[in-house]
């Protein structure tokens, strides 16, 4: 018998032949998967979709047509056909007498799980027809979020309230109901994590990933974290005491012994940016708005030394700069690859800047910083910040400065409310035997580390990008998970080896308070994953659930998951 054919299913004739047709090309026989495909000229098979009313929506296979009998069981219900548009279910109906979709939405939310509830339930007086009198699902007029005739059903309580003022914010619309399901109304697993981060942030409560896609539906979501007592968190960052020094945070130590072993002549760590001006910028207002950058942001006058055998930060006040002003015909790019320049990190501000006049009378405004008191995130604020003082804009002081945080992280670290999260991980590396990838290299791997090396770019033009987002938005992933199973599956090739491990920065801005500080918030978090025999849309939903977990547990740091699995590396040699 040939690969891929079947004798059919054992002792059942009669399902045999329904599932089953003879095998055209042989002997055996060949199963009806139910998808509707063309076959191309060059051979390839173009899948359509499927010839039953089967769907699967993020992650559950769904039967349109079990949604239509449980709507035609419903007292005043003639006809019913339901869709899928836009990755929501929608519902058409046809009415034989006034019907309330109140209690409609009711009737299915009982006899259907949450996923299966339609988000839109249109009211129509008949259902468009193709020429064979089937319905023509193309005519069917597109669902209106923002309809007069939507039962909104308000707060019942804060939760409630916190929870659909966020969703307003994050999704940009009106409109939301208590009884609405959180993909209904357009959101997605990019949407969740924001999500999660605001309410835990407000409601001092962590909220998860794995809430929002298990509770989808707001008043759900709402219960589930009312009655979620025993995760409290201290989500709440407040001043620390006034003091000559303040410890480093997590991050920050990471920053400050890998600098120390690059040495003081090193530019590893340096951050550097520009800002391209059309005109000519005046001197005096550019030197002026970077004092005031540096008096609103701590980081910059912040200085590093050791105190008591540990590594501390001291904040300096009336810190000035002072930055030099040239004229130039170079190219702009070389001039950013030459600015930056090493750092004393006892020394403040941690800020150089220049003024270059480019021959076109337009101005190129380089800064130069160091990685403990910015991350990419702080390059935004900081650009942002100028702009706006050099235009004369008044900002007001933030109440915390980035210490404050080293401060409140120190306390986290040492209290009972980061054991989870160390559970999270020490189950996810248990047993875990680290082993180096056998990348084919084409020289032998010197002893001696190195930071030489170069970055290769490769740019995607606007419909691969838009291809590579329709592949995630079908999926319901990030277009990272596609990127990262891609490079899974990439090491795996190269390597031979089924568990590779991915390590990845994340921003760490968890906390609505941190949003608008400068400083050094990245944290890594550790991915692995084993590279099984399956198909790769399950492979790539698997790797977005293993990214989503891990961020939820990224707050534990990095260098304490390294301390915690004592790791001791076994290498190739060739």
């Amino acid at each position: 018998m040939e690969t891929g054919l079947s004798l059919g299913y054992l002792n059942r004739d009669e399902l045999t032949k329904e599932k089953f047709i003879d095998n055209p090309f042989g002997e055996g026989k060949v199963y009806k998967t139910g998808d509707l495909v063309s076959l191309l000229p060059n051979g390839a098979i173009n899948y359509i979709g499927r010839i039953d009313n089967q769907v699967k929506l993020r992650g559950f296979r769904i039967e349109l047509s079990e949604i239509d009998n449980k709507i035609l069981e419903f007292p005043g219900i003639k006809e019913s056909i339901t869709i899928i548009y836009s990755n929501t279910i929608c519902s058409y109906i046809i009415t034989k007498n006034d019907i309330s979709l109140k209690d409609l939405k009711k009737h299915l939310s009982e006899e259907l799980p949450a996923f299966m509830v339609p988000s839109f339930i249109t009211i129509l007086n008949s259902l468009p027809l193709n020429i064979n009198g089937k319905v023509d699902k193309k005519r069917l007029p597109l669902p209106e979020f923002n309809n007069e005739n939507k039962n909104v059903v308000a707060p019942r309580n804060n939760i409630d309230k916190v929870i659909i003022e966020e969703l307003q914010k994050i999704l940009k619309i009106d409109n939301i109901s208590i009884k609405d399901s959180f993909f209904g109304i357009g959101g997605d697993s990019l949407n969740a994590i924001n999500l999660c981060t605001h309410l835990s942030s407000i409601l001092g409560i962590s909220v998860s990933v794995k809430d929002v896609f298990d509770n989808p539906v707001i008043e759900n979501l709402s219960d589930v974290i009312s009655n979620a007592t025993g995760n409290v968190l201290n989500r709440t960052i407040t001043k620390a005491d006034e003091n000559d020094f303040y410890p480093l945070s997590s991050a920050q130590k990471r920053i400050y012994f890998a600098n120390a072993v690059t040495g003081n002549n090193s530019i590893v760590y340096n951050v550097s940016g520009g800002i391209l001006f059309k005109n000519i910028l005046a001197p005096t207002k550019v030197q002026d708005a970077l004092n005031r950058l540096i008096a609103l942001h701590s980081s910059f006058r912040t200085v590093f030394t050791y105190k008591d055998g540990e590594p501390v930060q001291s904040i300096k006040d009336n810190v000035q700069i002072s930055f030099e002003i040239e004229h130039t015909t170079l190219d702009a790019q070389k001039l950013v690859d030459s600015f930056p320049k090493p750092f004393n990190l006892e020394k403040a501000p941690l800020l150089r800047a220049k003024l270059y006049i480019l021959e076109d009378s337009s101005s190129l405004l380089l800064l130069d910083t160091h990685h403990i008191v910015v991350d990419g995130s702080s390059l935004a604020i900081i650009f942002r910040d100028f702009c706006r003082l050099y235009n004369g804009e008044m900002i007001a002081q933030n109440e915390l400065k980035y210490a404050d945080y080293a401060a409140w992280e120190k306390d986290f670290i040492s209290s009972p409310q980061i054991l989870p999260l160390k559970d999270f991980w020490a189950n996810k590396f248990k047993g875990q035997d680290f082993t180096a990838l056998n990348l084919p290299y084409d020289y032998p791997l010197s002893n001696i580390k190195s930071y030489r090396g170069d970055k290769t770019s490769i740019t995607l033009s606007d419909e691969e990008f838009a291809a590579l987002e329709a592949i995630a938005k079908s999926n319901n992933v990030s277009t990272y998970a596609i990127f990262l199973s891609a490079l899974y599956v990439l090491l795996y090739k190269y390597t031979s080896q089924d568990n590779i491990i991915i390590g990845s920065p994340f921003a760490g801005r968890s906390f609505s308070e941190v949003q608008d500080l400068v400083g050094m918030f990245v944290n890594n978090i550790v991915l692995n994953k084993t590279i099984e025999n399956t198909d790769f849309s399950d492979f790539l939903k698997s790797v977005h659930t293993d990214v989503l977990d891990a961020i939820a547990n990224q707050p534990y740091p990095y260098e304490l998951l390294q301390k915690d699995l004592a790791i001791r590396y076994k290498f190739f040699t060739s």
